[in-house]
């Protein structure tokens, strides 16, 4: 968060105002955005506003509900009855779920990769935005022009746009030597500086890196990086790099978090061996967070998941879906969200269970 207090403090003013139903936070890859996101979630939490999470994936896009399922009355997202299919039904009683969630209180909801939630979320978050039931910090991975989907919300006033701009060479001297626990040679911080460009993601991918290649190293002077750089590197390419030399097992984990997005860790150690998420955790290729004291695994960047999901081939993304949803139903479905997602994974199945074929042409309806 180094260079990023005036951003923060711009979201507290703007969640203290009534009139305001949210902030869109708006940026390249890398630049920030859902740190900042998950800060203000720690924060409202701290403080004791009620606080939820949400999360658009690609994998699930065309499933209805599939990002806002588990913040639901779980008679929404199940095979109830009629009423059920109405329209105005489902958003009356999702508001009213939420709300008293809240417990009076306005909850603060962050949506992560907003643009790539399923339409019937997004019809539904934009329905909480405008009666203010929730306060919303959406993150899109966006750089200039109109936003994708929300643009009518900026437009009218119930979100306010809060691009993330690149940090400063002082924010950058700062962070490095937080992170790395001591100062930084003069020469090595002008590299950085100009090889990142300002994008905190890009620079956390050239330092680990250099780090995984042990071509920075501690020196009396600081630590200094030895060997060459390529100037400027794209954050795609950089990535790319780092995922080429995973192979075999951990391979097979992070292809499996491409398609599924955040999955239980105990789930993707059943999927993998404990040894397997030992290892990606200590390279830092995923990210590891708690939620309602069950620990969550995803990848360590949204970016991973595109590059990772392109190289998929057709047959391999199907034998991980049914992986997948093996794994969930061995451990009952328990889990509000887990119908849908069981839809999304089977969908292409031709043992696909009937009944879970309905509950999806059911939330289609909708």
């Amino acid at each position: 968060l180094v260079g990023r207090q005036v951003e923060l403090e711009r979201l507290a003013t703007d969640f203290r105002d009534a009139d305001r139903g949210g902030v869109v936070l708006v940026g390249a890859a890398g630049m920030g955005k859902t740190r900042l996101a998950e800060e203000s979630l720690r924060l409202a939490g701290d403080v004791d506003i009620p606080v939820a999470r949400a999360a658009g994936h690609a994998g699930s896009r065309t499933i209805p509900l599939a990002g806002l399922a588990h913040l639901l009355d779980p008679v929404l997202t199940g095979p109830d009855s009629a009423t059920s299919l109405d329209r105005d039904a489902l958003f009356h009683r999702s508001r009213a779920h939420l709300v008293e969630r809240a417990a009076g209180q306005r909850l603060l909801l962050v949506v992560d990769d907003a643009d790539q939630l399923d339409d019937l979320s997004r019809a539904l978050l934009t329905s909480l935005v405008d009666d203010r039931t929730v306060f919303a910090v959406l993150t899109i991975r966006h750089t200039a022009g109109p936003l994708p989907a929300y643009e009518d919300l900026v437009a009218q006033g119930h979100l306010v746009r809060l691009d993330l701009e690149p940090l400063g060479d002082d924010a950058i001297a700062e962070l490095l030597t937080k992170v790395l626990g001591g100062p930084v040679e003069s020469t090595t911080l002008e590299r950085l500086t100009v090889s990142s460009a300002g994008n905190p993601g890009l620079l956390q991918q050239l330092v680990e890196t250099a780090l995984e290649h042990r071509n920075l190293r501690r020196t009396p002077a600081g630590f200094r990086l030895l060997g060459r750089m390529a100037a400027a590197p794209s954050l795609e390419r950089l990535v790319e790099y780092r995922l080429a030399s995973v192979e075999g097992s951990d391979r097979d984990a992070l292809d499996a978090l491409a398609l599924a997005g955040e999955i239980g860790l105990e789930l993707l150690a059943d999927l993998v061996g404990d040894a397997v998420v030992d290892d990606l955790d200590r390279r830092g290729l995923i990210a590891l967070r708690t939620v309602r004291r069950r620990l969550q695994a995803s990848l360590a960047h949204p970016l991973y998941g595109d590059l990772l999901r392109a190289e998929l081939s057709l047959l391999r993304s199907r034998r991980l879906r049914g992986r997948l949803a093996d794994a969930v139903e061995e451990r009952g479905a328990r889990r509000r969200d887990d119908r849908v997602r069981l839809v999304a994974w089977r969908s292409t199945d031709e043992q696909a269970d009937p009944m879970l074929l309905l509950d999806a042409a059911r939330l289609a309806l909708l």
